[in-house]
């Protein structure tokens, strides 16, 4: 075996690994084989090794390198991760004077909104109500003298219509405006746990 068979042997059974680790490897044996010299050449042949072993070895060093790199980088990342947890911990504790009172706010707010809602169907009921009683009023009042009655009657019947309208448009309203706040909150809720956690 010459230095020619030796190098193109171990080109072939560096496929497949990366182009500068090959470039590398060959680069390596051929300053060897030049200080060694032509007169030299099988005893530093046998110093190396055969093109297969040092393959191997070249390999074998290349996936170590890839797996303490693959480390290093997972260390890094753990290492980062703390810090950025610390990170967030000591800002969760500074930004409380802030962040406390608006998230009560919040729910200050959303229940406030539910009441707000609520009373208002309840204005609108007493509203339905109060336009039955002065139909009837009217509906009395109606033989005693007819424009006095017409009159009571329309006026009931526009607070009855009015209150329709309302009741059927908070309704509405509180179907899509509250859960759609009990999502958010719910959200906003899950999004600080997980941060916690």
């Amino acid at each position: 075996m010459n230095r020619a068979d030796y190098i193109e042997i171990l080109q072939d059974r560096l496929k497949g690994l990366p182009e500068n680790e090959i470039e590398e490897a060959i680069r390596y044996v051929e300053e060897y084989f030049d200080e060694a010299g032509e007169e030299n050449f099988h005893r530093s042949m046998d110093e190396l090794g055969s093109p297969y072993r040092f393959a191997n070895q070249v390999r074998a060093d290349v996936v170590s390198k890839a797996n303490y790199s693959k480390n290093d980088k997972q260390e890094s990342y753990k290492k980062g991760r703390q810090s950025s947890n610390i990170w967030i911990i000591i800002l969760g504790i500074l930004s409380l004077p802030i962040s406390f009172p608006l998230f009560i706010s919040m729910i200050v707010l959303m229940i406030s909104l539910g009441v707000v809602i609520l009373s208002l169907l309840i204005a609108g009921a007493a509203v339905m109500f109060s336009g039955i009683a002065v139909l009837f009023y009217g509906l009395f009042r109606l033989p005693i003298t007819l424009y006095g009655g017409l009159t009571i009657l329309a006026v009931s019947f526009i607070l009855i219509g009015f209150s329709l309208i309302m009741i059927s448009l908070l309704t509405r309203l509180s179907k899509k405006v509250l859960p759609a706040l009990s999502k958010w909150l719910g959200n906003l809720f899950q999004k600080i746990k997980e941060k916690v956690s």
